[in-house]
């Protein structure tokens, strides 16, 4: 069999670039009932609130969930998700806003900008009196497809 030079070029440029671009891998966090997939690898923290982050950043590059709880709650997940959503209108300007649901629970899709940063793309769940805030922001902008990958591998597990 005959290989045309360009066939070894093309498959070297298929290995490269395969090799260079985000390895991704699932994290499971059932004490806070999620999973996501990241790009890199994240780290677990605390935050001052009592919720928890867990969050991957490089760059201008940031991918995170944010769990936060109170389970004396008597909002709806309807409620708290609105809470959610005028806390992301104190942090900059909300450019759009969609339904989105993760699994049962329904939420919403948030594009917020901030002068001199990329615009963040926002989803908003809330589930067994739980708001999970799930974080993408790229120096490409929200219509990266590494932002919708991170973004649509939130599950909801607890």
């Amino acid at each position: 069999m005959t290989r045309r030079p360009w066939t070894a070029a093309a498959l070297a440029a298929l290995t490269l670039i395969g090799g260079c671009g985000p390895h991704w891998k699932t994290y499971a966090e059932p004490a806070h009932g999620f999973s996501a997939n990241y790009p890199l690898k994240p780290k677990p923290s605390q935050k001052q609130d009592g919720g928890f982050v867990l969050e991957a950043g490089r760059g201008s590059n940031d991918y995170a969930v944010t769990v936060t709880c109170d389970p004396t709650t008597e909002r709806t997940p309807e409620e708290l998700v609105q809470a959610g959503v005028d806390l992301w209108r104190g942090q900059g300007n909300i450019l759009s806003q969609t339904n989105v649901a993760a699994g049962q629970a329904a939420g919403r899709e948030l594009r917020v900008g901030k002068p001199d940063a990329p615009t963040a793309a926002v989803r908003l769940f809330a589930a067994h009196k739980c708001l999970y805030q799930v974080l993408a922001v790229s120096s490409k902008g929200p219509s990266d497809p590494i932002v919708a990958q991170f973004l649509n591998s939130f599950r909801l597990t607890g």
